[in-house]
């Protein structure tokens, strides 16, 4: 997760809040590192728009500082800051709400709930450097998704939300095979999160032992693949 410290009564350094943990936590964790590894568009390396700074942040890929998000992201900001900051607490809440998202196959057409209004609009905008847009937004999606499950997942308390907790580690669990195969985990950062996720999937240690078998199974074959 991304972490940006927050001056008291900033409005907008709040925003960066919401941003760093959405949108540019998905870019720099994994969205642009499959690009920064040299995937290409007609022979050249993808190319943010530079008519969407935003867009440009989060494609370009590199790991920006607080400071550096803020200057970055100033021209894009929405004039209701508070608004904005309200729409990506509402889309984030829409995970906790329904925490069983299944993955998004075929063409995004409108906006996912648990998408917010700000991570559309750039999302859409990267999804356009791409030689497949509309596959590329699902991907992306997808993505985001994720990291809000996972993230979910992390903040639970372990003593008062297990069997959520349960719920959520065993879609994340499905889930990691298809990050693996998209090039937005490494295998062995997906195997690492499969042995923590499988400590809430399963109660007892001999259904533990083996599920982390078969999970590690399905990991290795996608890895296998690539």
């Amino acid at each position: 997760m991304v972490h940006v410290h927050v001056a008291p009564n900033s409005n907008k350094r709040l925003l960066m809040i919401c941003v760093g943990i959405t949108v540019v936590t998905l870019a720099v964790t994994l969205l642009v590192r499959t690009q920064l590894q040299g995937r290409e568009v007609d022979g050249d390396r993808i190319t943010p728009a530079q008519s969407n700074t935003a867009a440009a942040l989060v494609a370009q890929g590199a790991a920006p500082s607080p400071a550096a998000i803020e200057s970055t992201l100033s021209a894009d900001l929405p004039k209701d800051l508070p608004a904005a900051a309200a729409q990506q607490t509402a889309a984030a809440n829409e995970i906790k709400k329904q925490p069983v998202v299944k993955p998004i196959t075929g063409e995004i057409k409108e906006r996912p709930v648990f998408v917010s209004e700000m991570e559309w609009e750039m999302l859409k905008a990267v999804s356009q450097q791409h030689a497949s847009p509309e596959k590329e937004l699902t991907r992306m999606v997808n993505f985001l998704r994720f990291t809000k499950q996972l993230e979910l997942w992390e903040s639970m308390p372990k003593s008062e939300d297990a069997a959520k907790r349960q719920i959520v580690a065993n879609e994340l669990l499905e889930d990691l095979p298809n990050r693996v195969r998209n090039g937005e985990l490494e295998l062995a950062d997906a195997q690492g999160k499969m042995r923590a996720l499988v400590q809430d999937a399963e109660s007892n240690d001999k259904d533990r032992a083996r599920r982390m078998a078969a999970e590690n199974t399905r990991l290795s074959a996608v890895g296998k693949k690539l």
